[in-house]
């Protein structure tokens, strides 16, 4: 796994000092979006590409077409983040009446896959992709024991849409907002790079070698300070109904400096062993926690961490005058989702009938140990805009 990453980013580098050396701009999303793809396409499908160059690779197109269709800037998205009893509607409005596709092309391009796997046989060069362990483990041919139950073609192809869509706009964020923040603090950047050339030689960078890295844990910093993903709350005394949405406010707890001292810097030695020993690590809900925590934290991580060293070997990322540095809060007009947390069911005193008399009052960002009796959160990006009281 970590030879495909290598490949990547020293493809990732050298595309880099290509643009470099032709005066060009670099544009970070583009770049890390297409590093992101080329891992991917490698790991997942054992699809070998070069996607920052070749744009019109079919496995690109498809794949960023259903990017494209799952954008969370999507009117569908946030209907069905509101009110999910919707789906039926909603897909049927866009696959009869919109007639939209966009995961088609992709899933035609799996099953090729797919079926080229299997028909050719034991007798064809072993891949050593996530899409082949799944394959391995539908083998007829294993111990009835060691066989798992045969997957459907929706849950493969299922499995192969939940990889690219949480292998890649997460990564390729990550890695933008990080260069980002190397640049802003050059003193932090040479800590990384000498802590490079003090830990490992030129060649490539195994698993081992990246849990040597200890100040490359910058990556998590950079996750603190700016989150690739939106997080949900709960009124701990209400039974929330099976099926209901749970939100955990993943800013709020990020920025929340009895965890984190001065949280609006940027100080990787936050996470230092000494200094995470000395919180809950409840607190970095980054990737999650729990027996459900992000299934891909450890490839993500290995990643962005083995991107890096092969980056600033041979990059330095350095301010620029004609930039405005600094992070500008998003507020989209009108993609605002609502979630409702009902007062429990024993509580007859507060009834939703009574919901003519609910009041409303905008709040800033913050703990929510200040929000009691919350029952309502609007939320646009990672602010929260509105309470609403159903008492």
């Amino acid at each position: 796994m970590d030879g495909h990453i290598n490949t990547c980013s020293a493809q990732l580098a050298d595309n880099m000092i290509k643009a470099i050396n032709k005066g060009e701009r670099i544009e970070a999303k583009k770049v890390y979006g297409g590093f992101a793809m080329d891992v991917i396409a490698r790991t997942a499908f054992g699809i070998e590409l070069n996607s920052q160059e070749d744009l019109n690779h079919p496995f690109v197109r498809d794949a960023k077409l259903l990017l494209s269709f799952v954008s969370s800037d999507a009117w569908y998205r946030v209907v069905l983040m509101a009110m999910p009893c919707l789906m039926p509607v909603v897909k049927f409005l866009l696959t009869k009446v919109f007639q939209l596709q966009g995961w088609t092309p992709f899933s035609q391009t799996v099953l090729r896959i797919i079926q080229q796997r299997k028909s050719e046989g034991k007798s064809a060069q072993k891949h050593t992709d996530f899409l082949q362990m799944i394959l391995d483990y539908e083998d007829n041919e294993k111990p009835e024991n060691e066989r798992l139950k045969s997957l459907s073609e929706d849950e493969v192809l299922g499995q192969a849409t939940a990889i690219l869509l949480g292998g890649y706009e997460t990564t390729s964020t990550t890695l933008k907002f990080l260069s980002y923040n190397l640049a802003l603090h050059p003193e932090i950047q040479e800590k990384v790079v000498q802590e490079i050339k003090d830990q490992l030689g030129d060649g490539d960078v195994t698993y081992e070698d990246v849990a040597k890295l200890k100040y490359l844990d910058v990556v998590n910093e950079t996750l603190r300070i700016k989150q690739t993903g939106l997080g949900n709350s709960d009124n701990e005394r209400c039974d929330n109904p099976k099926g209901a949405g749970v939100l955990i406010p993943i800013a709020n707890v990020l920025n929340d400096p009895e965890y984190f001292p001065e949280p609006d810097k940027f100080i990787p030695e936050r996470f230092s062993d000494e200094t995470k020993g000395s919180r809950s690590p409840i607190t970095f809900l980054s990737f999650g926690f729990g027996p459900r925590i992000c299934i891909g934290m450890r490839l993500a991580l290995m990643e962005i961490k083995i991107a890096m060293v092969h980056v600033l070997r041979r990059v330095k990322f350095i301010k620029t005058d004609d930039v405005q540095h600094s992070f500008v809060p998003i507020t989209r007009f009108l993609q605002v989702v609502i979630f409702v947390y009902y007062d429990c069911p024993d509580d007859s005193s507060k009834e939703l009938q009574r919901a003519e008399s609910l009041s409303m009052k905008f709040l800033g960002s913050g703990s929510l140990r200040e929000r009691e009796d919350t029952r309502s959160l609007v939320w646009s990006q990672q602010k929260v805009l509105l309470q609403t009281d159903l008492r």
